[in-house]
Protein backbone atom coordinates (compact mmCIF):
# COMPACT_ATOMS: atom_id res chain seq x y z
CA UNK A 1 0.00 0.00 0.00
CA UNK A 2 1.48 3.35 -1.05
CA UNK A 3 0.15 6.63 0.38
CA UNK A 4 1.90 9.71 -1.05
CA UNK A 5 1.76 13.28 0.27
CA UNK A 6 -0.78 12.82 3.09
CA UNK A 7 -1.50 14.63 6.39
CA UNK A 8 -2.63 11.32 7.97
CA UNK A 9 -1.96 7.85 6.59
CA UNK A 10 -4.16 5.18 8.15
CA UNK A 11 -6.67 6.02 10.89
CA UNK A 12 -8.34 3.18 12.78
CA UNK A 13 -11.00 3.50 15.50
CA UNK A 14 -12.43 -0.01 15.87
CA UNK A 15 -11.70 -3.49 14.55
CA UNK A 16 -13.39 -6.83 14.53
CA UNK A 17 -11.43 -9.64 16.14
CA UNK A 18 -8.68 -10.60 15.32
CA UNK A 19 -7.89 -7.12 13.91
CA UNK A 20 -5.96 -6.03 10.82
CA UNK A 21 -2.55 -6.73 9.31
CA UNK A 22 -1.02 -4.38 6.76
CA UNK A 23 2.15 -5.37 4.90
CA UNK A 24 4.50 -3.29 2.77
CA UNK A 25 3.06 0.09 3.80
CA UNK A 26 4.84 3.15 2.38
CA UNK A 27 3.65 6.54 3.64
CA UNK A 28 5.10 9.96 2.79
CA UNK A 29 4.20 13.20 4.57
CA UNK A 30 2.60 16.06 2.62
CA UNK A 31 5.35 18.49 1.64
CA UNK A 32 7.82 16.52 3.74
CA UNK A 33 6.09 17.52 6.98
CA UNK A 34 2.58 16.50 8.08
CA UNK A 35 0.57 17.42 11.18
CA UNK A 36 -0.78 13.90 11.73
CA UNK A 37 0.71 10.40 11.74
CA UNK A 38 1.52 7.63 9.27
CA UNK A 39 -0.72 5.29 11.30
CA UNK A 40 -2.93 6.45 14.17
CA UNK A 41 -5.19 4.40 16.45
CA UNK A 42 -8.09 6.44 17.87
CA UNK A 43 -10.34 5.92 20.90
CA UNK A 44 -14.12 5.90 20.58
CA UNK A 45 -14.89 2.75 18.64
CA UNK A 46 -17.07 -0.11 19.78
CA UNK A 47 -14.19 -2.63 19.80
CA UNK A 48 -10.62 -1.50 20.67
CA UNK A 49 -8.58 -1.93 17.48
CA UNK A 50 -5.67 -4.31 16.96
CA UNK A 51 -3.35 -3.45 14.07
CA UNK A 52 -0.09 -5.01 12.85
CA UNK A 53 2.03 -3.09 10.32
CA UNK A 54 4.76 -5.35 8.93
CA UNK A 55 7.23 -4.00 6.38
CA UNK A 56 7.46 -0.80 4.41
CA UNK A 57 8.74 2.72 5.01
CA UNK A 58 7.84 6.19 6.27
CA UNK A 59 9.16 9.41 4.74
CA UNK A 60 9.08 12.93 6.16
CA UNK A 61 8.33 14.50 9.52
CA UNK A 62 5.11 13.60 11.35
CA UNK A 63 3.59 16.01 13.90
CA UNK A 64 2.34 13.17 16.13
CA UNK A 65 5.24 10.87 15.28
CA UNK A 66 4.95 8.26 12.55
CA UNK A 67 3.35 5.67 14.84
CA UNK A 68 2.14 7.30 18.08
CA UNK A 69 1.27 5.14 21.09
CA UNK A 70 -2.43 4.24 20.85
CA UNK A 71 -4.83 5.30 23.64
CA UNK A 72 -6.74 1.99 23.23
CA UNK A 73 -6.14 -1.34 21.51
CA UNK A 74 -2.77 -2.42 20.16
CA UNK A 75 -0.46 -1.14 17.43
CA UNK A 76 2.50 -3.36 16.51
CA UNK A 77 5.02 -1.99 14.01
CA UNK A 78 7.92 -4.07 12.63
CA UNK A 79 10.40 -3.82 9.74
CA UNK A 80 9.69 -0.20 8.77
CA UNK A 81 12.53 1.70 7.03
CA UNK A 82 12.81 5.17 8.54
CA UNK A 83 11.19 4.07 11.81
CA UNK A 84 12.76 0.98 13.34
CA UNK A 85 15.15 0.14 10.49
CA UNK A 86 17.86 2.43 9.04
Amino acid sequence: MDLDAVQNGILITASASPGFQITNLTVSALGGSASGAAVRVNAGGSIPPDLLVNGGSVVGTWGLGAFPTPPVGHLTVVNIVGFNLP
